[in-house]
């Protein structure tokens, strides 16, 4: 037994400067890339609130005055929103922008409770994209959204 220990003892001795390096250079990799992945992640995210804000903006100026230049500025926030937001935002947008380009519904004219439930969810499907939790419902979002 004791010679077992000398044995082992020895052994690492000798080669465990041959093992430390290789297994801390795993270590350093692993740790590398996962912070890599979380900082892509909060990059993300800080990209997402922001053209998530810009959407909303256009939206709501294209609401308040359907002019040219505000419609051109909507698409082009669409078309930002499209390539960095989550399936579940560009699914509320297009239901969103479906509805209020319905001829019976068209900007100008979303006086009723649809167009706020639809604006109020998707504003909660941006939030549970970029916030890691909210309590707030669709009632509770409804009492903010600037339409009638």
């Amino acid at each position: 037994m004791a010679d077992e220990i000398t044995t082992t003892a020895s052994f690492l001795k000798d080669y465990g400067t041959l093992i430390a390096i290789p297994a801390a250079a795993l270590v350093g990799s692993i740790t590398y890339r996962m912070q890599k992945f979380a900082d892509r992640k909060s990059t993300l995210i800080e990209l997402r609130r922001k053209v998530y804000a810009d959407y909303l903006g256009a939206l709501f100026k294209q609401v308040a005055a359907n002019t040219p230049e505000n419609n051109s500025n909507h698409n082009l926030r669409l078309m930002e929103l499209s390539v960095v937001s989550s399936d579940e935002v560009v699914r509320r947008v297009g239901e969103l922008k479906q509805y209020l380009m319905d001829p019976e519904t068209r900007v100008g004219n979303i006086e009723n409770g649809k167009a706020n439930e639809l604006v109020a969810n998707t504003i909660l499907s941006m939030r549970r994209d970029c916030f890691e939790k909210s309590d707030l419902s669709s009632k509770d979002v409804i009492k903010i959204v600037p339409f009638k």
